[in-house]
């Protein structure tokens, strides 16, 4: 334990200095307010799904996670994190559409209605904004999304928001309903692990539910249309749970688990294998405007970007073995082109244990719409994918290794 941890120590140290240069850019960048640097709810879905940073040994894609952010990925097994790439047959949105960029946990919703807090006094005593003949300058909103992470507002739970008990019950769940088509069936791996993504098509149902401010738990349940061409450790169902805000310069921290869990498990092989599953921590931030501006077309739009560290206990080799500590960091950007279309491009880099599947690089494009009973279409690729330096294995890694994930969400 205390190797893997080191392992990641040594890993996360260039990820952290990112995350430091990022975070200097925004505590002297002039920002009009805190409610119009917010990340469009779909970061943590800003693909389907993949490899999250480090996460589970790859064995499928994730959900846009509010981010054209699906979250987020493998060790990954997922692009960036769980939390930054859901699942890709899982796209989720908030129960109110997504339409609530101006709240962002008990920290920064005092603090967008003008509340006074702890947080809130804390943030302008420290930052000397108090003056004796005017208002106080607002918080800085770097220091406040650290703040107000893994905020729990256990309060919520007893406020009745709806008519129905049931109403209340359901509010914060998010149903969807996708179609996963893969561009070929060739697929590599051994017979408990390898591509994330199936060589066959397949029906997702993904359920996302949020019962108290970002802290949130998901499942996605899958169906193979064509039974011949589902690999080995093509698993019935995979899930996520932990805390995810979307809003800029918050951290998240999720445990995701993309590997062969089934319904109905093969001998006496677990229905999952929580050890293969993996922990991300993740830190998100919009790129600096000065480096933005020249790439946006439009204006209004930031480039959202999220870094993360990711270790799971156990993987699988492709030589059969087991190993333990698989770690790995990551960089994710997201661009959008438009309100809802965009592109995603994440690098990560491997401490220990990346095996031919496990990506450099993986990367999305297509329209994303996180809103309620909204489509998205979106093709992404968490195949094997090297820089052009490295050698790529056979049968992964190429273009049409990737797949186009659709899908719809409700929200309640």
């Amino acid at each position: 334990m205390a190797r893997g941890a080191a392992r990641l120590a040594r890993l996360a140290a260039p990820v952290v200095m990112g995350a430091v240069m990022l975070g200097a850019a925004g505590l002297d960048a002039e920002r009009p307010s805190i409610a119009a640097a917010l990340f469009s709810p779909a970061p943590l879905a800003t693909v389907p799904p993949a490899p999250d940073a480090a996460a589970p040994e790859p064995t499928g894609p994730a959900a846009v996670a509010p981010a054209p952010t699906p979250p987020a990925d493998p060790v990954m097994t997922g692009p960036g994190g769980p939390a930054w790439a859901p699942d890709p047959a899982s796209f989720e949105v908030s129960s109110d559409g997504g339409e609530h960029l101006a709240s962002g946990g008990p920290v920064l919703a005092d603090l967008s209605a003008g509340a006074e807090s702890p947080a809130s006094d804390a943030l302008a005593a420290q930052s000397g904004a108090a003056q004796a003949d005017g208002p106080p300058a607002p918080p800085n909103p770097v220091i406040a999304g650290v703040v107000s992470s893994f905020a729990l507002p256990t309060g919520d739970l007893f406020v009745r928001k709806h008519d129905s008990a049931l109403h209340d019950l359901l509010d914060g769940l998010t149903v969807g309903p996708g179609l996963t088509l893969p561009l070929n069936s060739h697929r590599i791996g051994d017979s408990s692990t390898g591509d994330m993504l199936s060589g066959s098509s397949m029906l997702t149902l993904g359920l996302h539910y949020q019962p108290v401010g970002y802290w949130f738990g998901q499942i996605t349940v899958q169906a193979y249309l064509e039974k011949g061409k589902r690999a080995p450790w093509n698993g019935d169902f995979t899930y996520s749970f932990g805390y995810d805000d979307y809003h800029p310069y918050t951290f998240s921290l999720a445990y995701s688990n993309y590997s062969n869990n089934r319904f109905r498990p093969i001998g006496a092989a677990p229905v999952s294998q929580l050890d293969r599953g993996a922990i991300t921590l993740a830190w998100k931030a919009p790129l600096p405007g000065d480096l933005a501006r020249p790439f946006l077309i439009d204006q209004t739009l930031t480039i959202n970007c999220r870094v993360g560290v990711s270790g799971s206990p156990r993987f699988d080799t492709v030589a059969g073995s087991v190993e333990t500590w698989k770690t790995s960091a990551n960089l994710d950007c997201n661009y959008p082109f438009t309100s809802h279309l965009f592109m995603d491009l994440n690098v990560l880099a491997y401490g220990h244990g990346q095996q031919p599947w496990d990506p450099d690089f993986t990367y999305s494009f297509g329209m994303a719409d996180y809103r309620s009973d909204h489509f998205s279409i979106i093709y992404a690729n968490y195949s094997g994918n090297r820089f052009p330096w490295r050698r790529t294995s056979p049968s992964t890694g190429h273009f049409v290794d990737g797949g186009v994930f659709i899908n719809w969400n409700h929200g309640f």
